[in-house]
């Protein structure tokens, strides 16, 4: 799966937590996870991913963006919207030069 650049799974009511070997996906340029039941936090190798440059996973349970998001060069659109983050926002985000969508709408 080294060469997979998108990966979508949406409205599969998944309910277990993303696992982290998603980082280690390297090539991988969209990653979707909207409309499930993912639960606690995003895995930190979220920022190894150096290919990334489109996130979304809304409509989930997420309660923290991990500080790590922010060594993720490549991200362009990032938009983590109707999830629980009531944890501090990283202040790593800033550091995202390509990024050009944030949404952190009804959290």
């Amino acid at each position: 799966m080294s060469a997979l650049t998108s990966f979508t799974i949406e409205n599969t009511n998944l309910y277990d937590e993303i696992p982290t070997s998603f980082g280690y996906l390297t090539n991988l340029e969209t990653l979707i996870l909207d409309s499930n039941a993912f639960g606690t936090s995003i895995p930190t190798t979220i920022g190894i991913m150096s290919s990334l440059r489109y996130f979304s996973a809304t409509y989930n349970q997420f309660y923290s963006i991990p500080i790590g998001i922010g060594n993720s060069n490549s991200i362009s659109h990032l938009d983590l919207g109707e999830n629980y983050i009531t944890e501090n926002i990283p202040s790593s985000l800033g550091d995202i030069g390509s990024l050009e969508y944030l949404s952190l709408r009804n959290n």
